[in-house]
């Protein structure tokens, strides 16, 4: 069983979207409070198509009404992104910062949750709403590098295993901010002097391809 205060989780999202989020909190995609300048890095079409995938186990509803985190950075995604395979997105990887919380602290918060044992889109993806399963996660891909097509596709879901909160998940549990580079992280810093909202920020270039 994997330490629950230990196991972080990962939101990625475009730096620019980093002001309203410090006001406001992160918000599932069905939540009526909206970024009216958001900077969508998805697929457009796989997040509608989320709109209409059941979530399995209470709280229920569909994933769009979740804030989707994954259990690792340099997800598959971020490969797409880095790659330029995600034409709804025009930006680089080096824009985009990870918000950085933890299992043990949503869990604390009495925050609702669920989470999968692969990507939460795929009609067999398991989900779970007891961290006693955990231990069913796949957690050597989940945390390997060695997930792309010669390694066979199934590396590539789990990889993509996701912790899914519940409508919302307030500033406050979010415990850091993750970014490629100085410039980047200078704009974190100005948007949290401006919102009066600290959070620990470092620079990782290893959680980017």
């Amino acid at each position: 069983m994997e330490d629950l205060s230990k196991i972080r989780i990962y939101r990625l999202t475009h730096y620019k979207n980093l002001p309203f989020i410090l006001h406001n909190g992160l918000h599932c995609a069905n939540s009526p409070v909206k970024d009216p300048a958001f900077i969508n890095i998805g697929f457009q079409r796989l997040i509608e198509s989320r709109g209409k995938t059941p979530v399995k186990v209470p709280p229920s509803g569909v994933l769009n009404d979740y804030v989707p985190f994954y259990f690792t950075p340099r997800s598959p995604m971020l490969f797409m992104i880095n790659k330029g395979q995600v034409p709804d997105y025009k930006g680089i990887q080096e824009e985009l910062i990870y918000l950085v919380s933890n299992v043990n602290v949503i869990q604390n918060a009495g925050r609702l949750f669920v989470f999968t044992d692969r990507h939460a889109k795929l009609d067999y993806a398991q989900h779970f709403n007891d961290c006693s399963r955990l231990v069913d996660l796949d957690w050597a891909t989940i945390q390997s590098d060695n997930w792309g097509q010669q390694y066979g596709v199934l590396k590539k879901e789990k990889k993509q295993a996701e912790f899914l909160v519940y409508q919302t998940v307030p500033i406050n549990l979010i415990q850091g901010i993750v970014c490629h580079n100085e410039t980047i992280k200078n704009s974190v810093e100005v948007a949290m002097e401006e919102a009066k909202v600290f959070l620990p920020v470092v620079c990782r270039p290893k959680f980017y391809y």
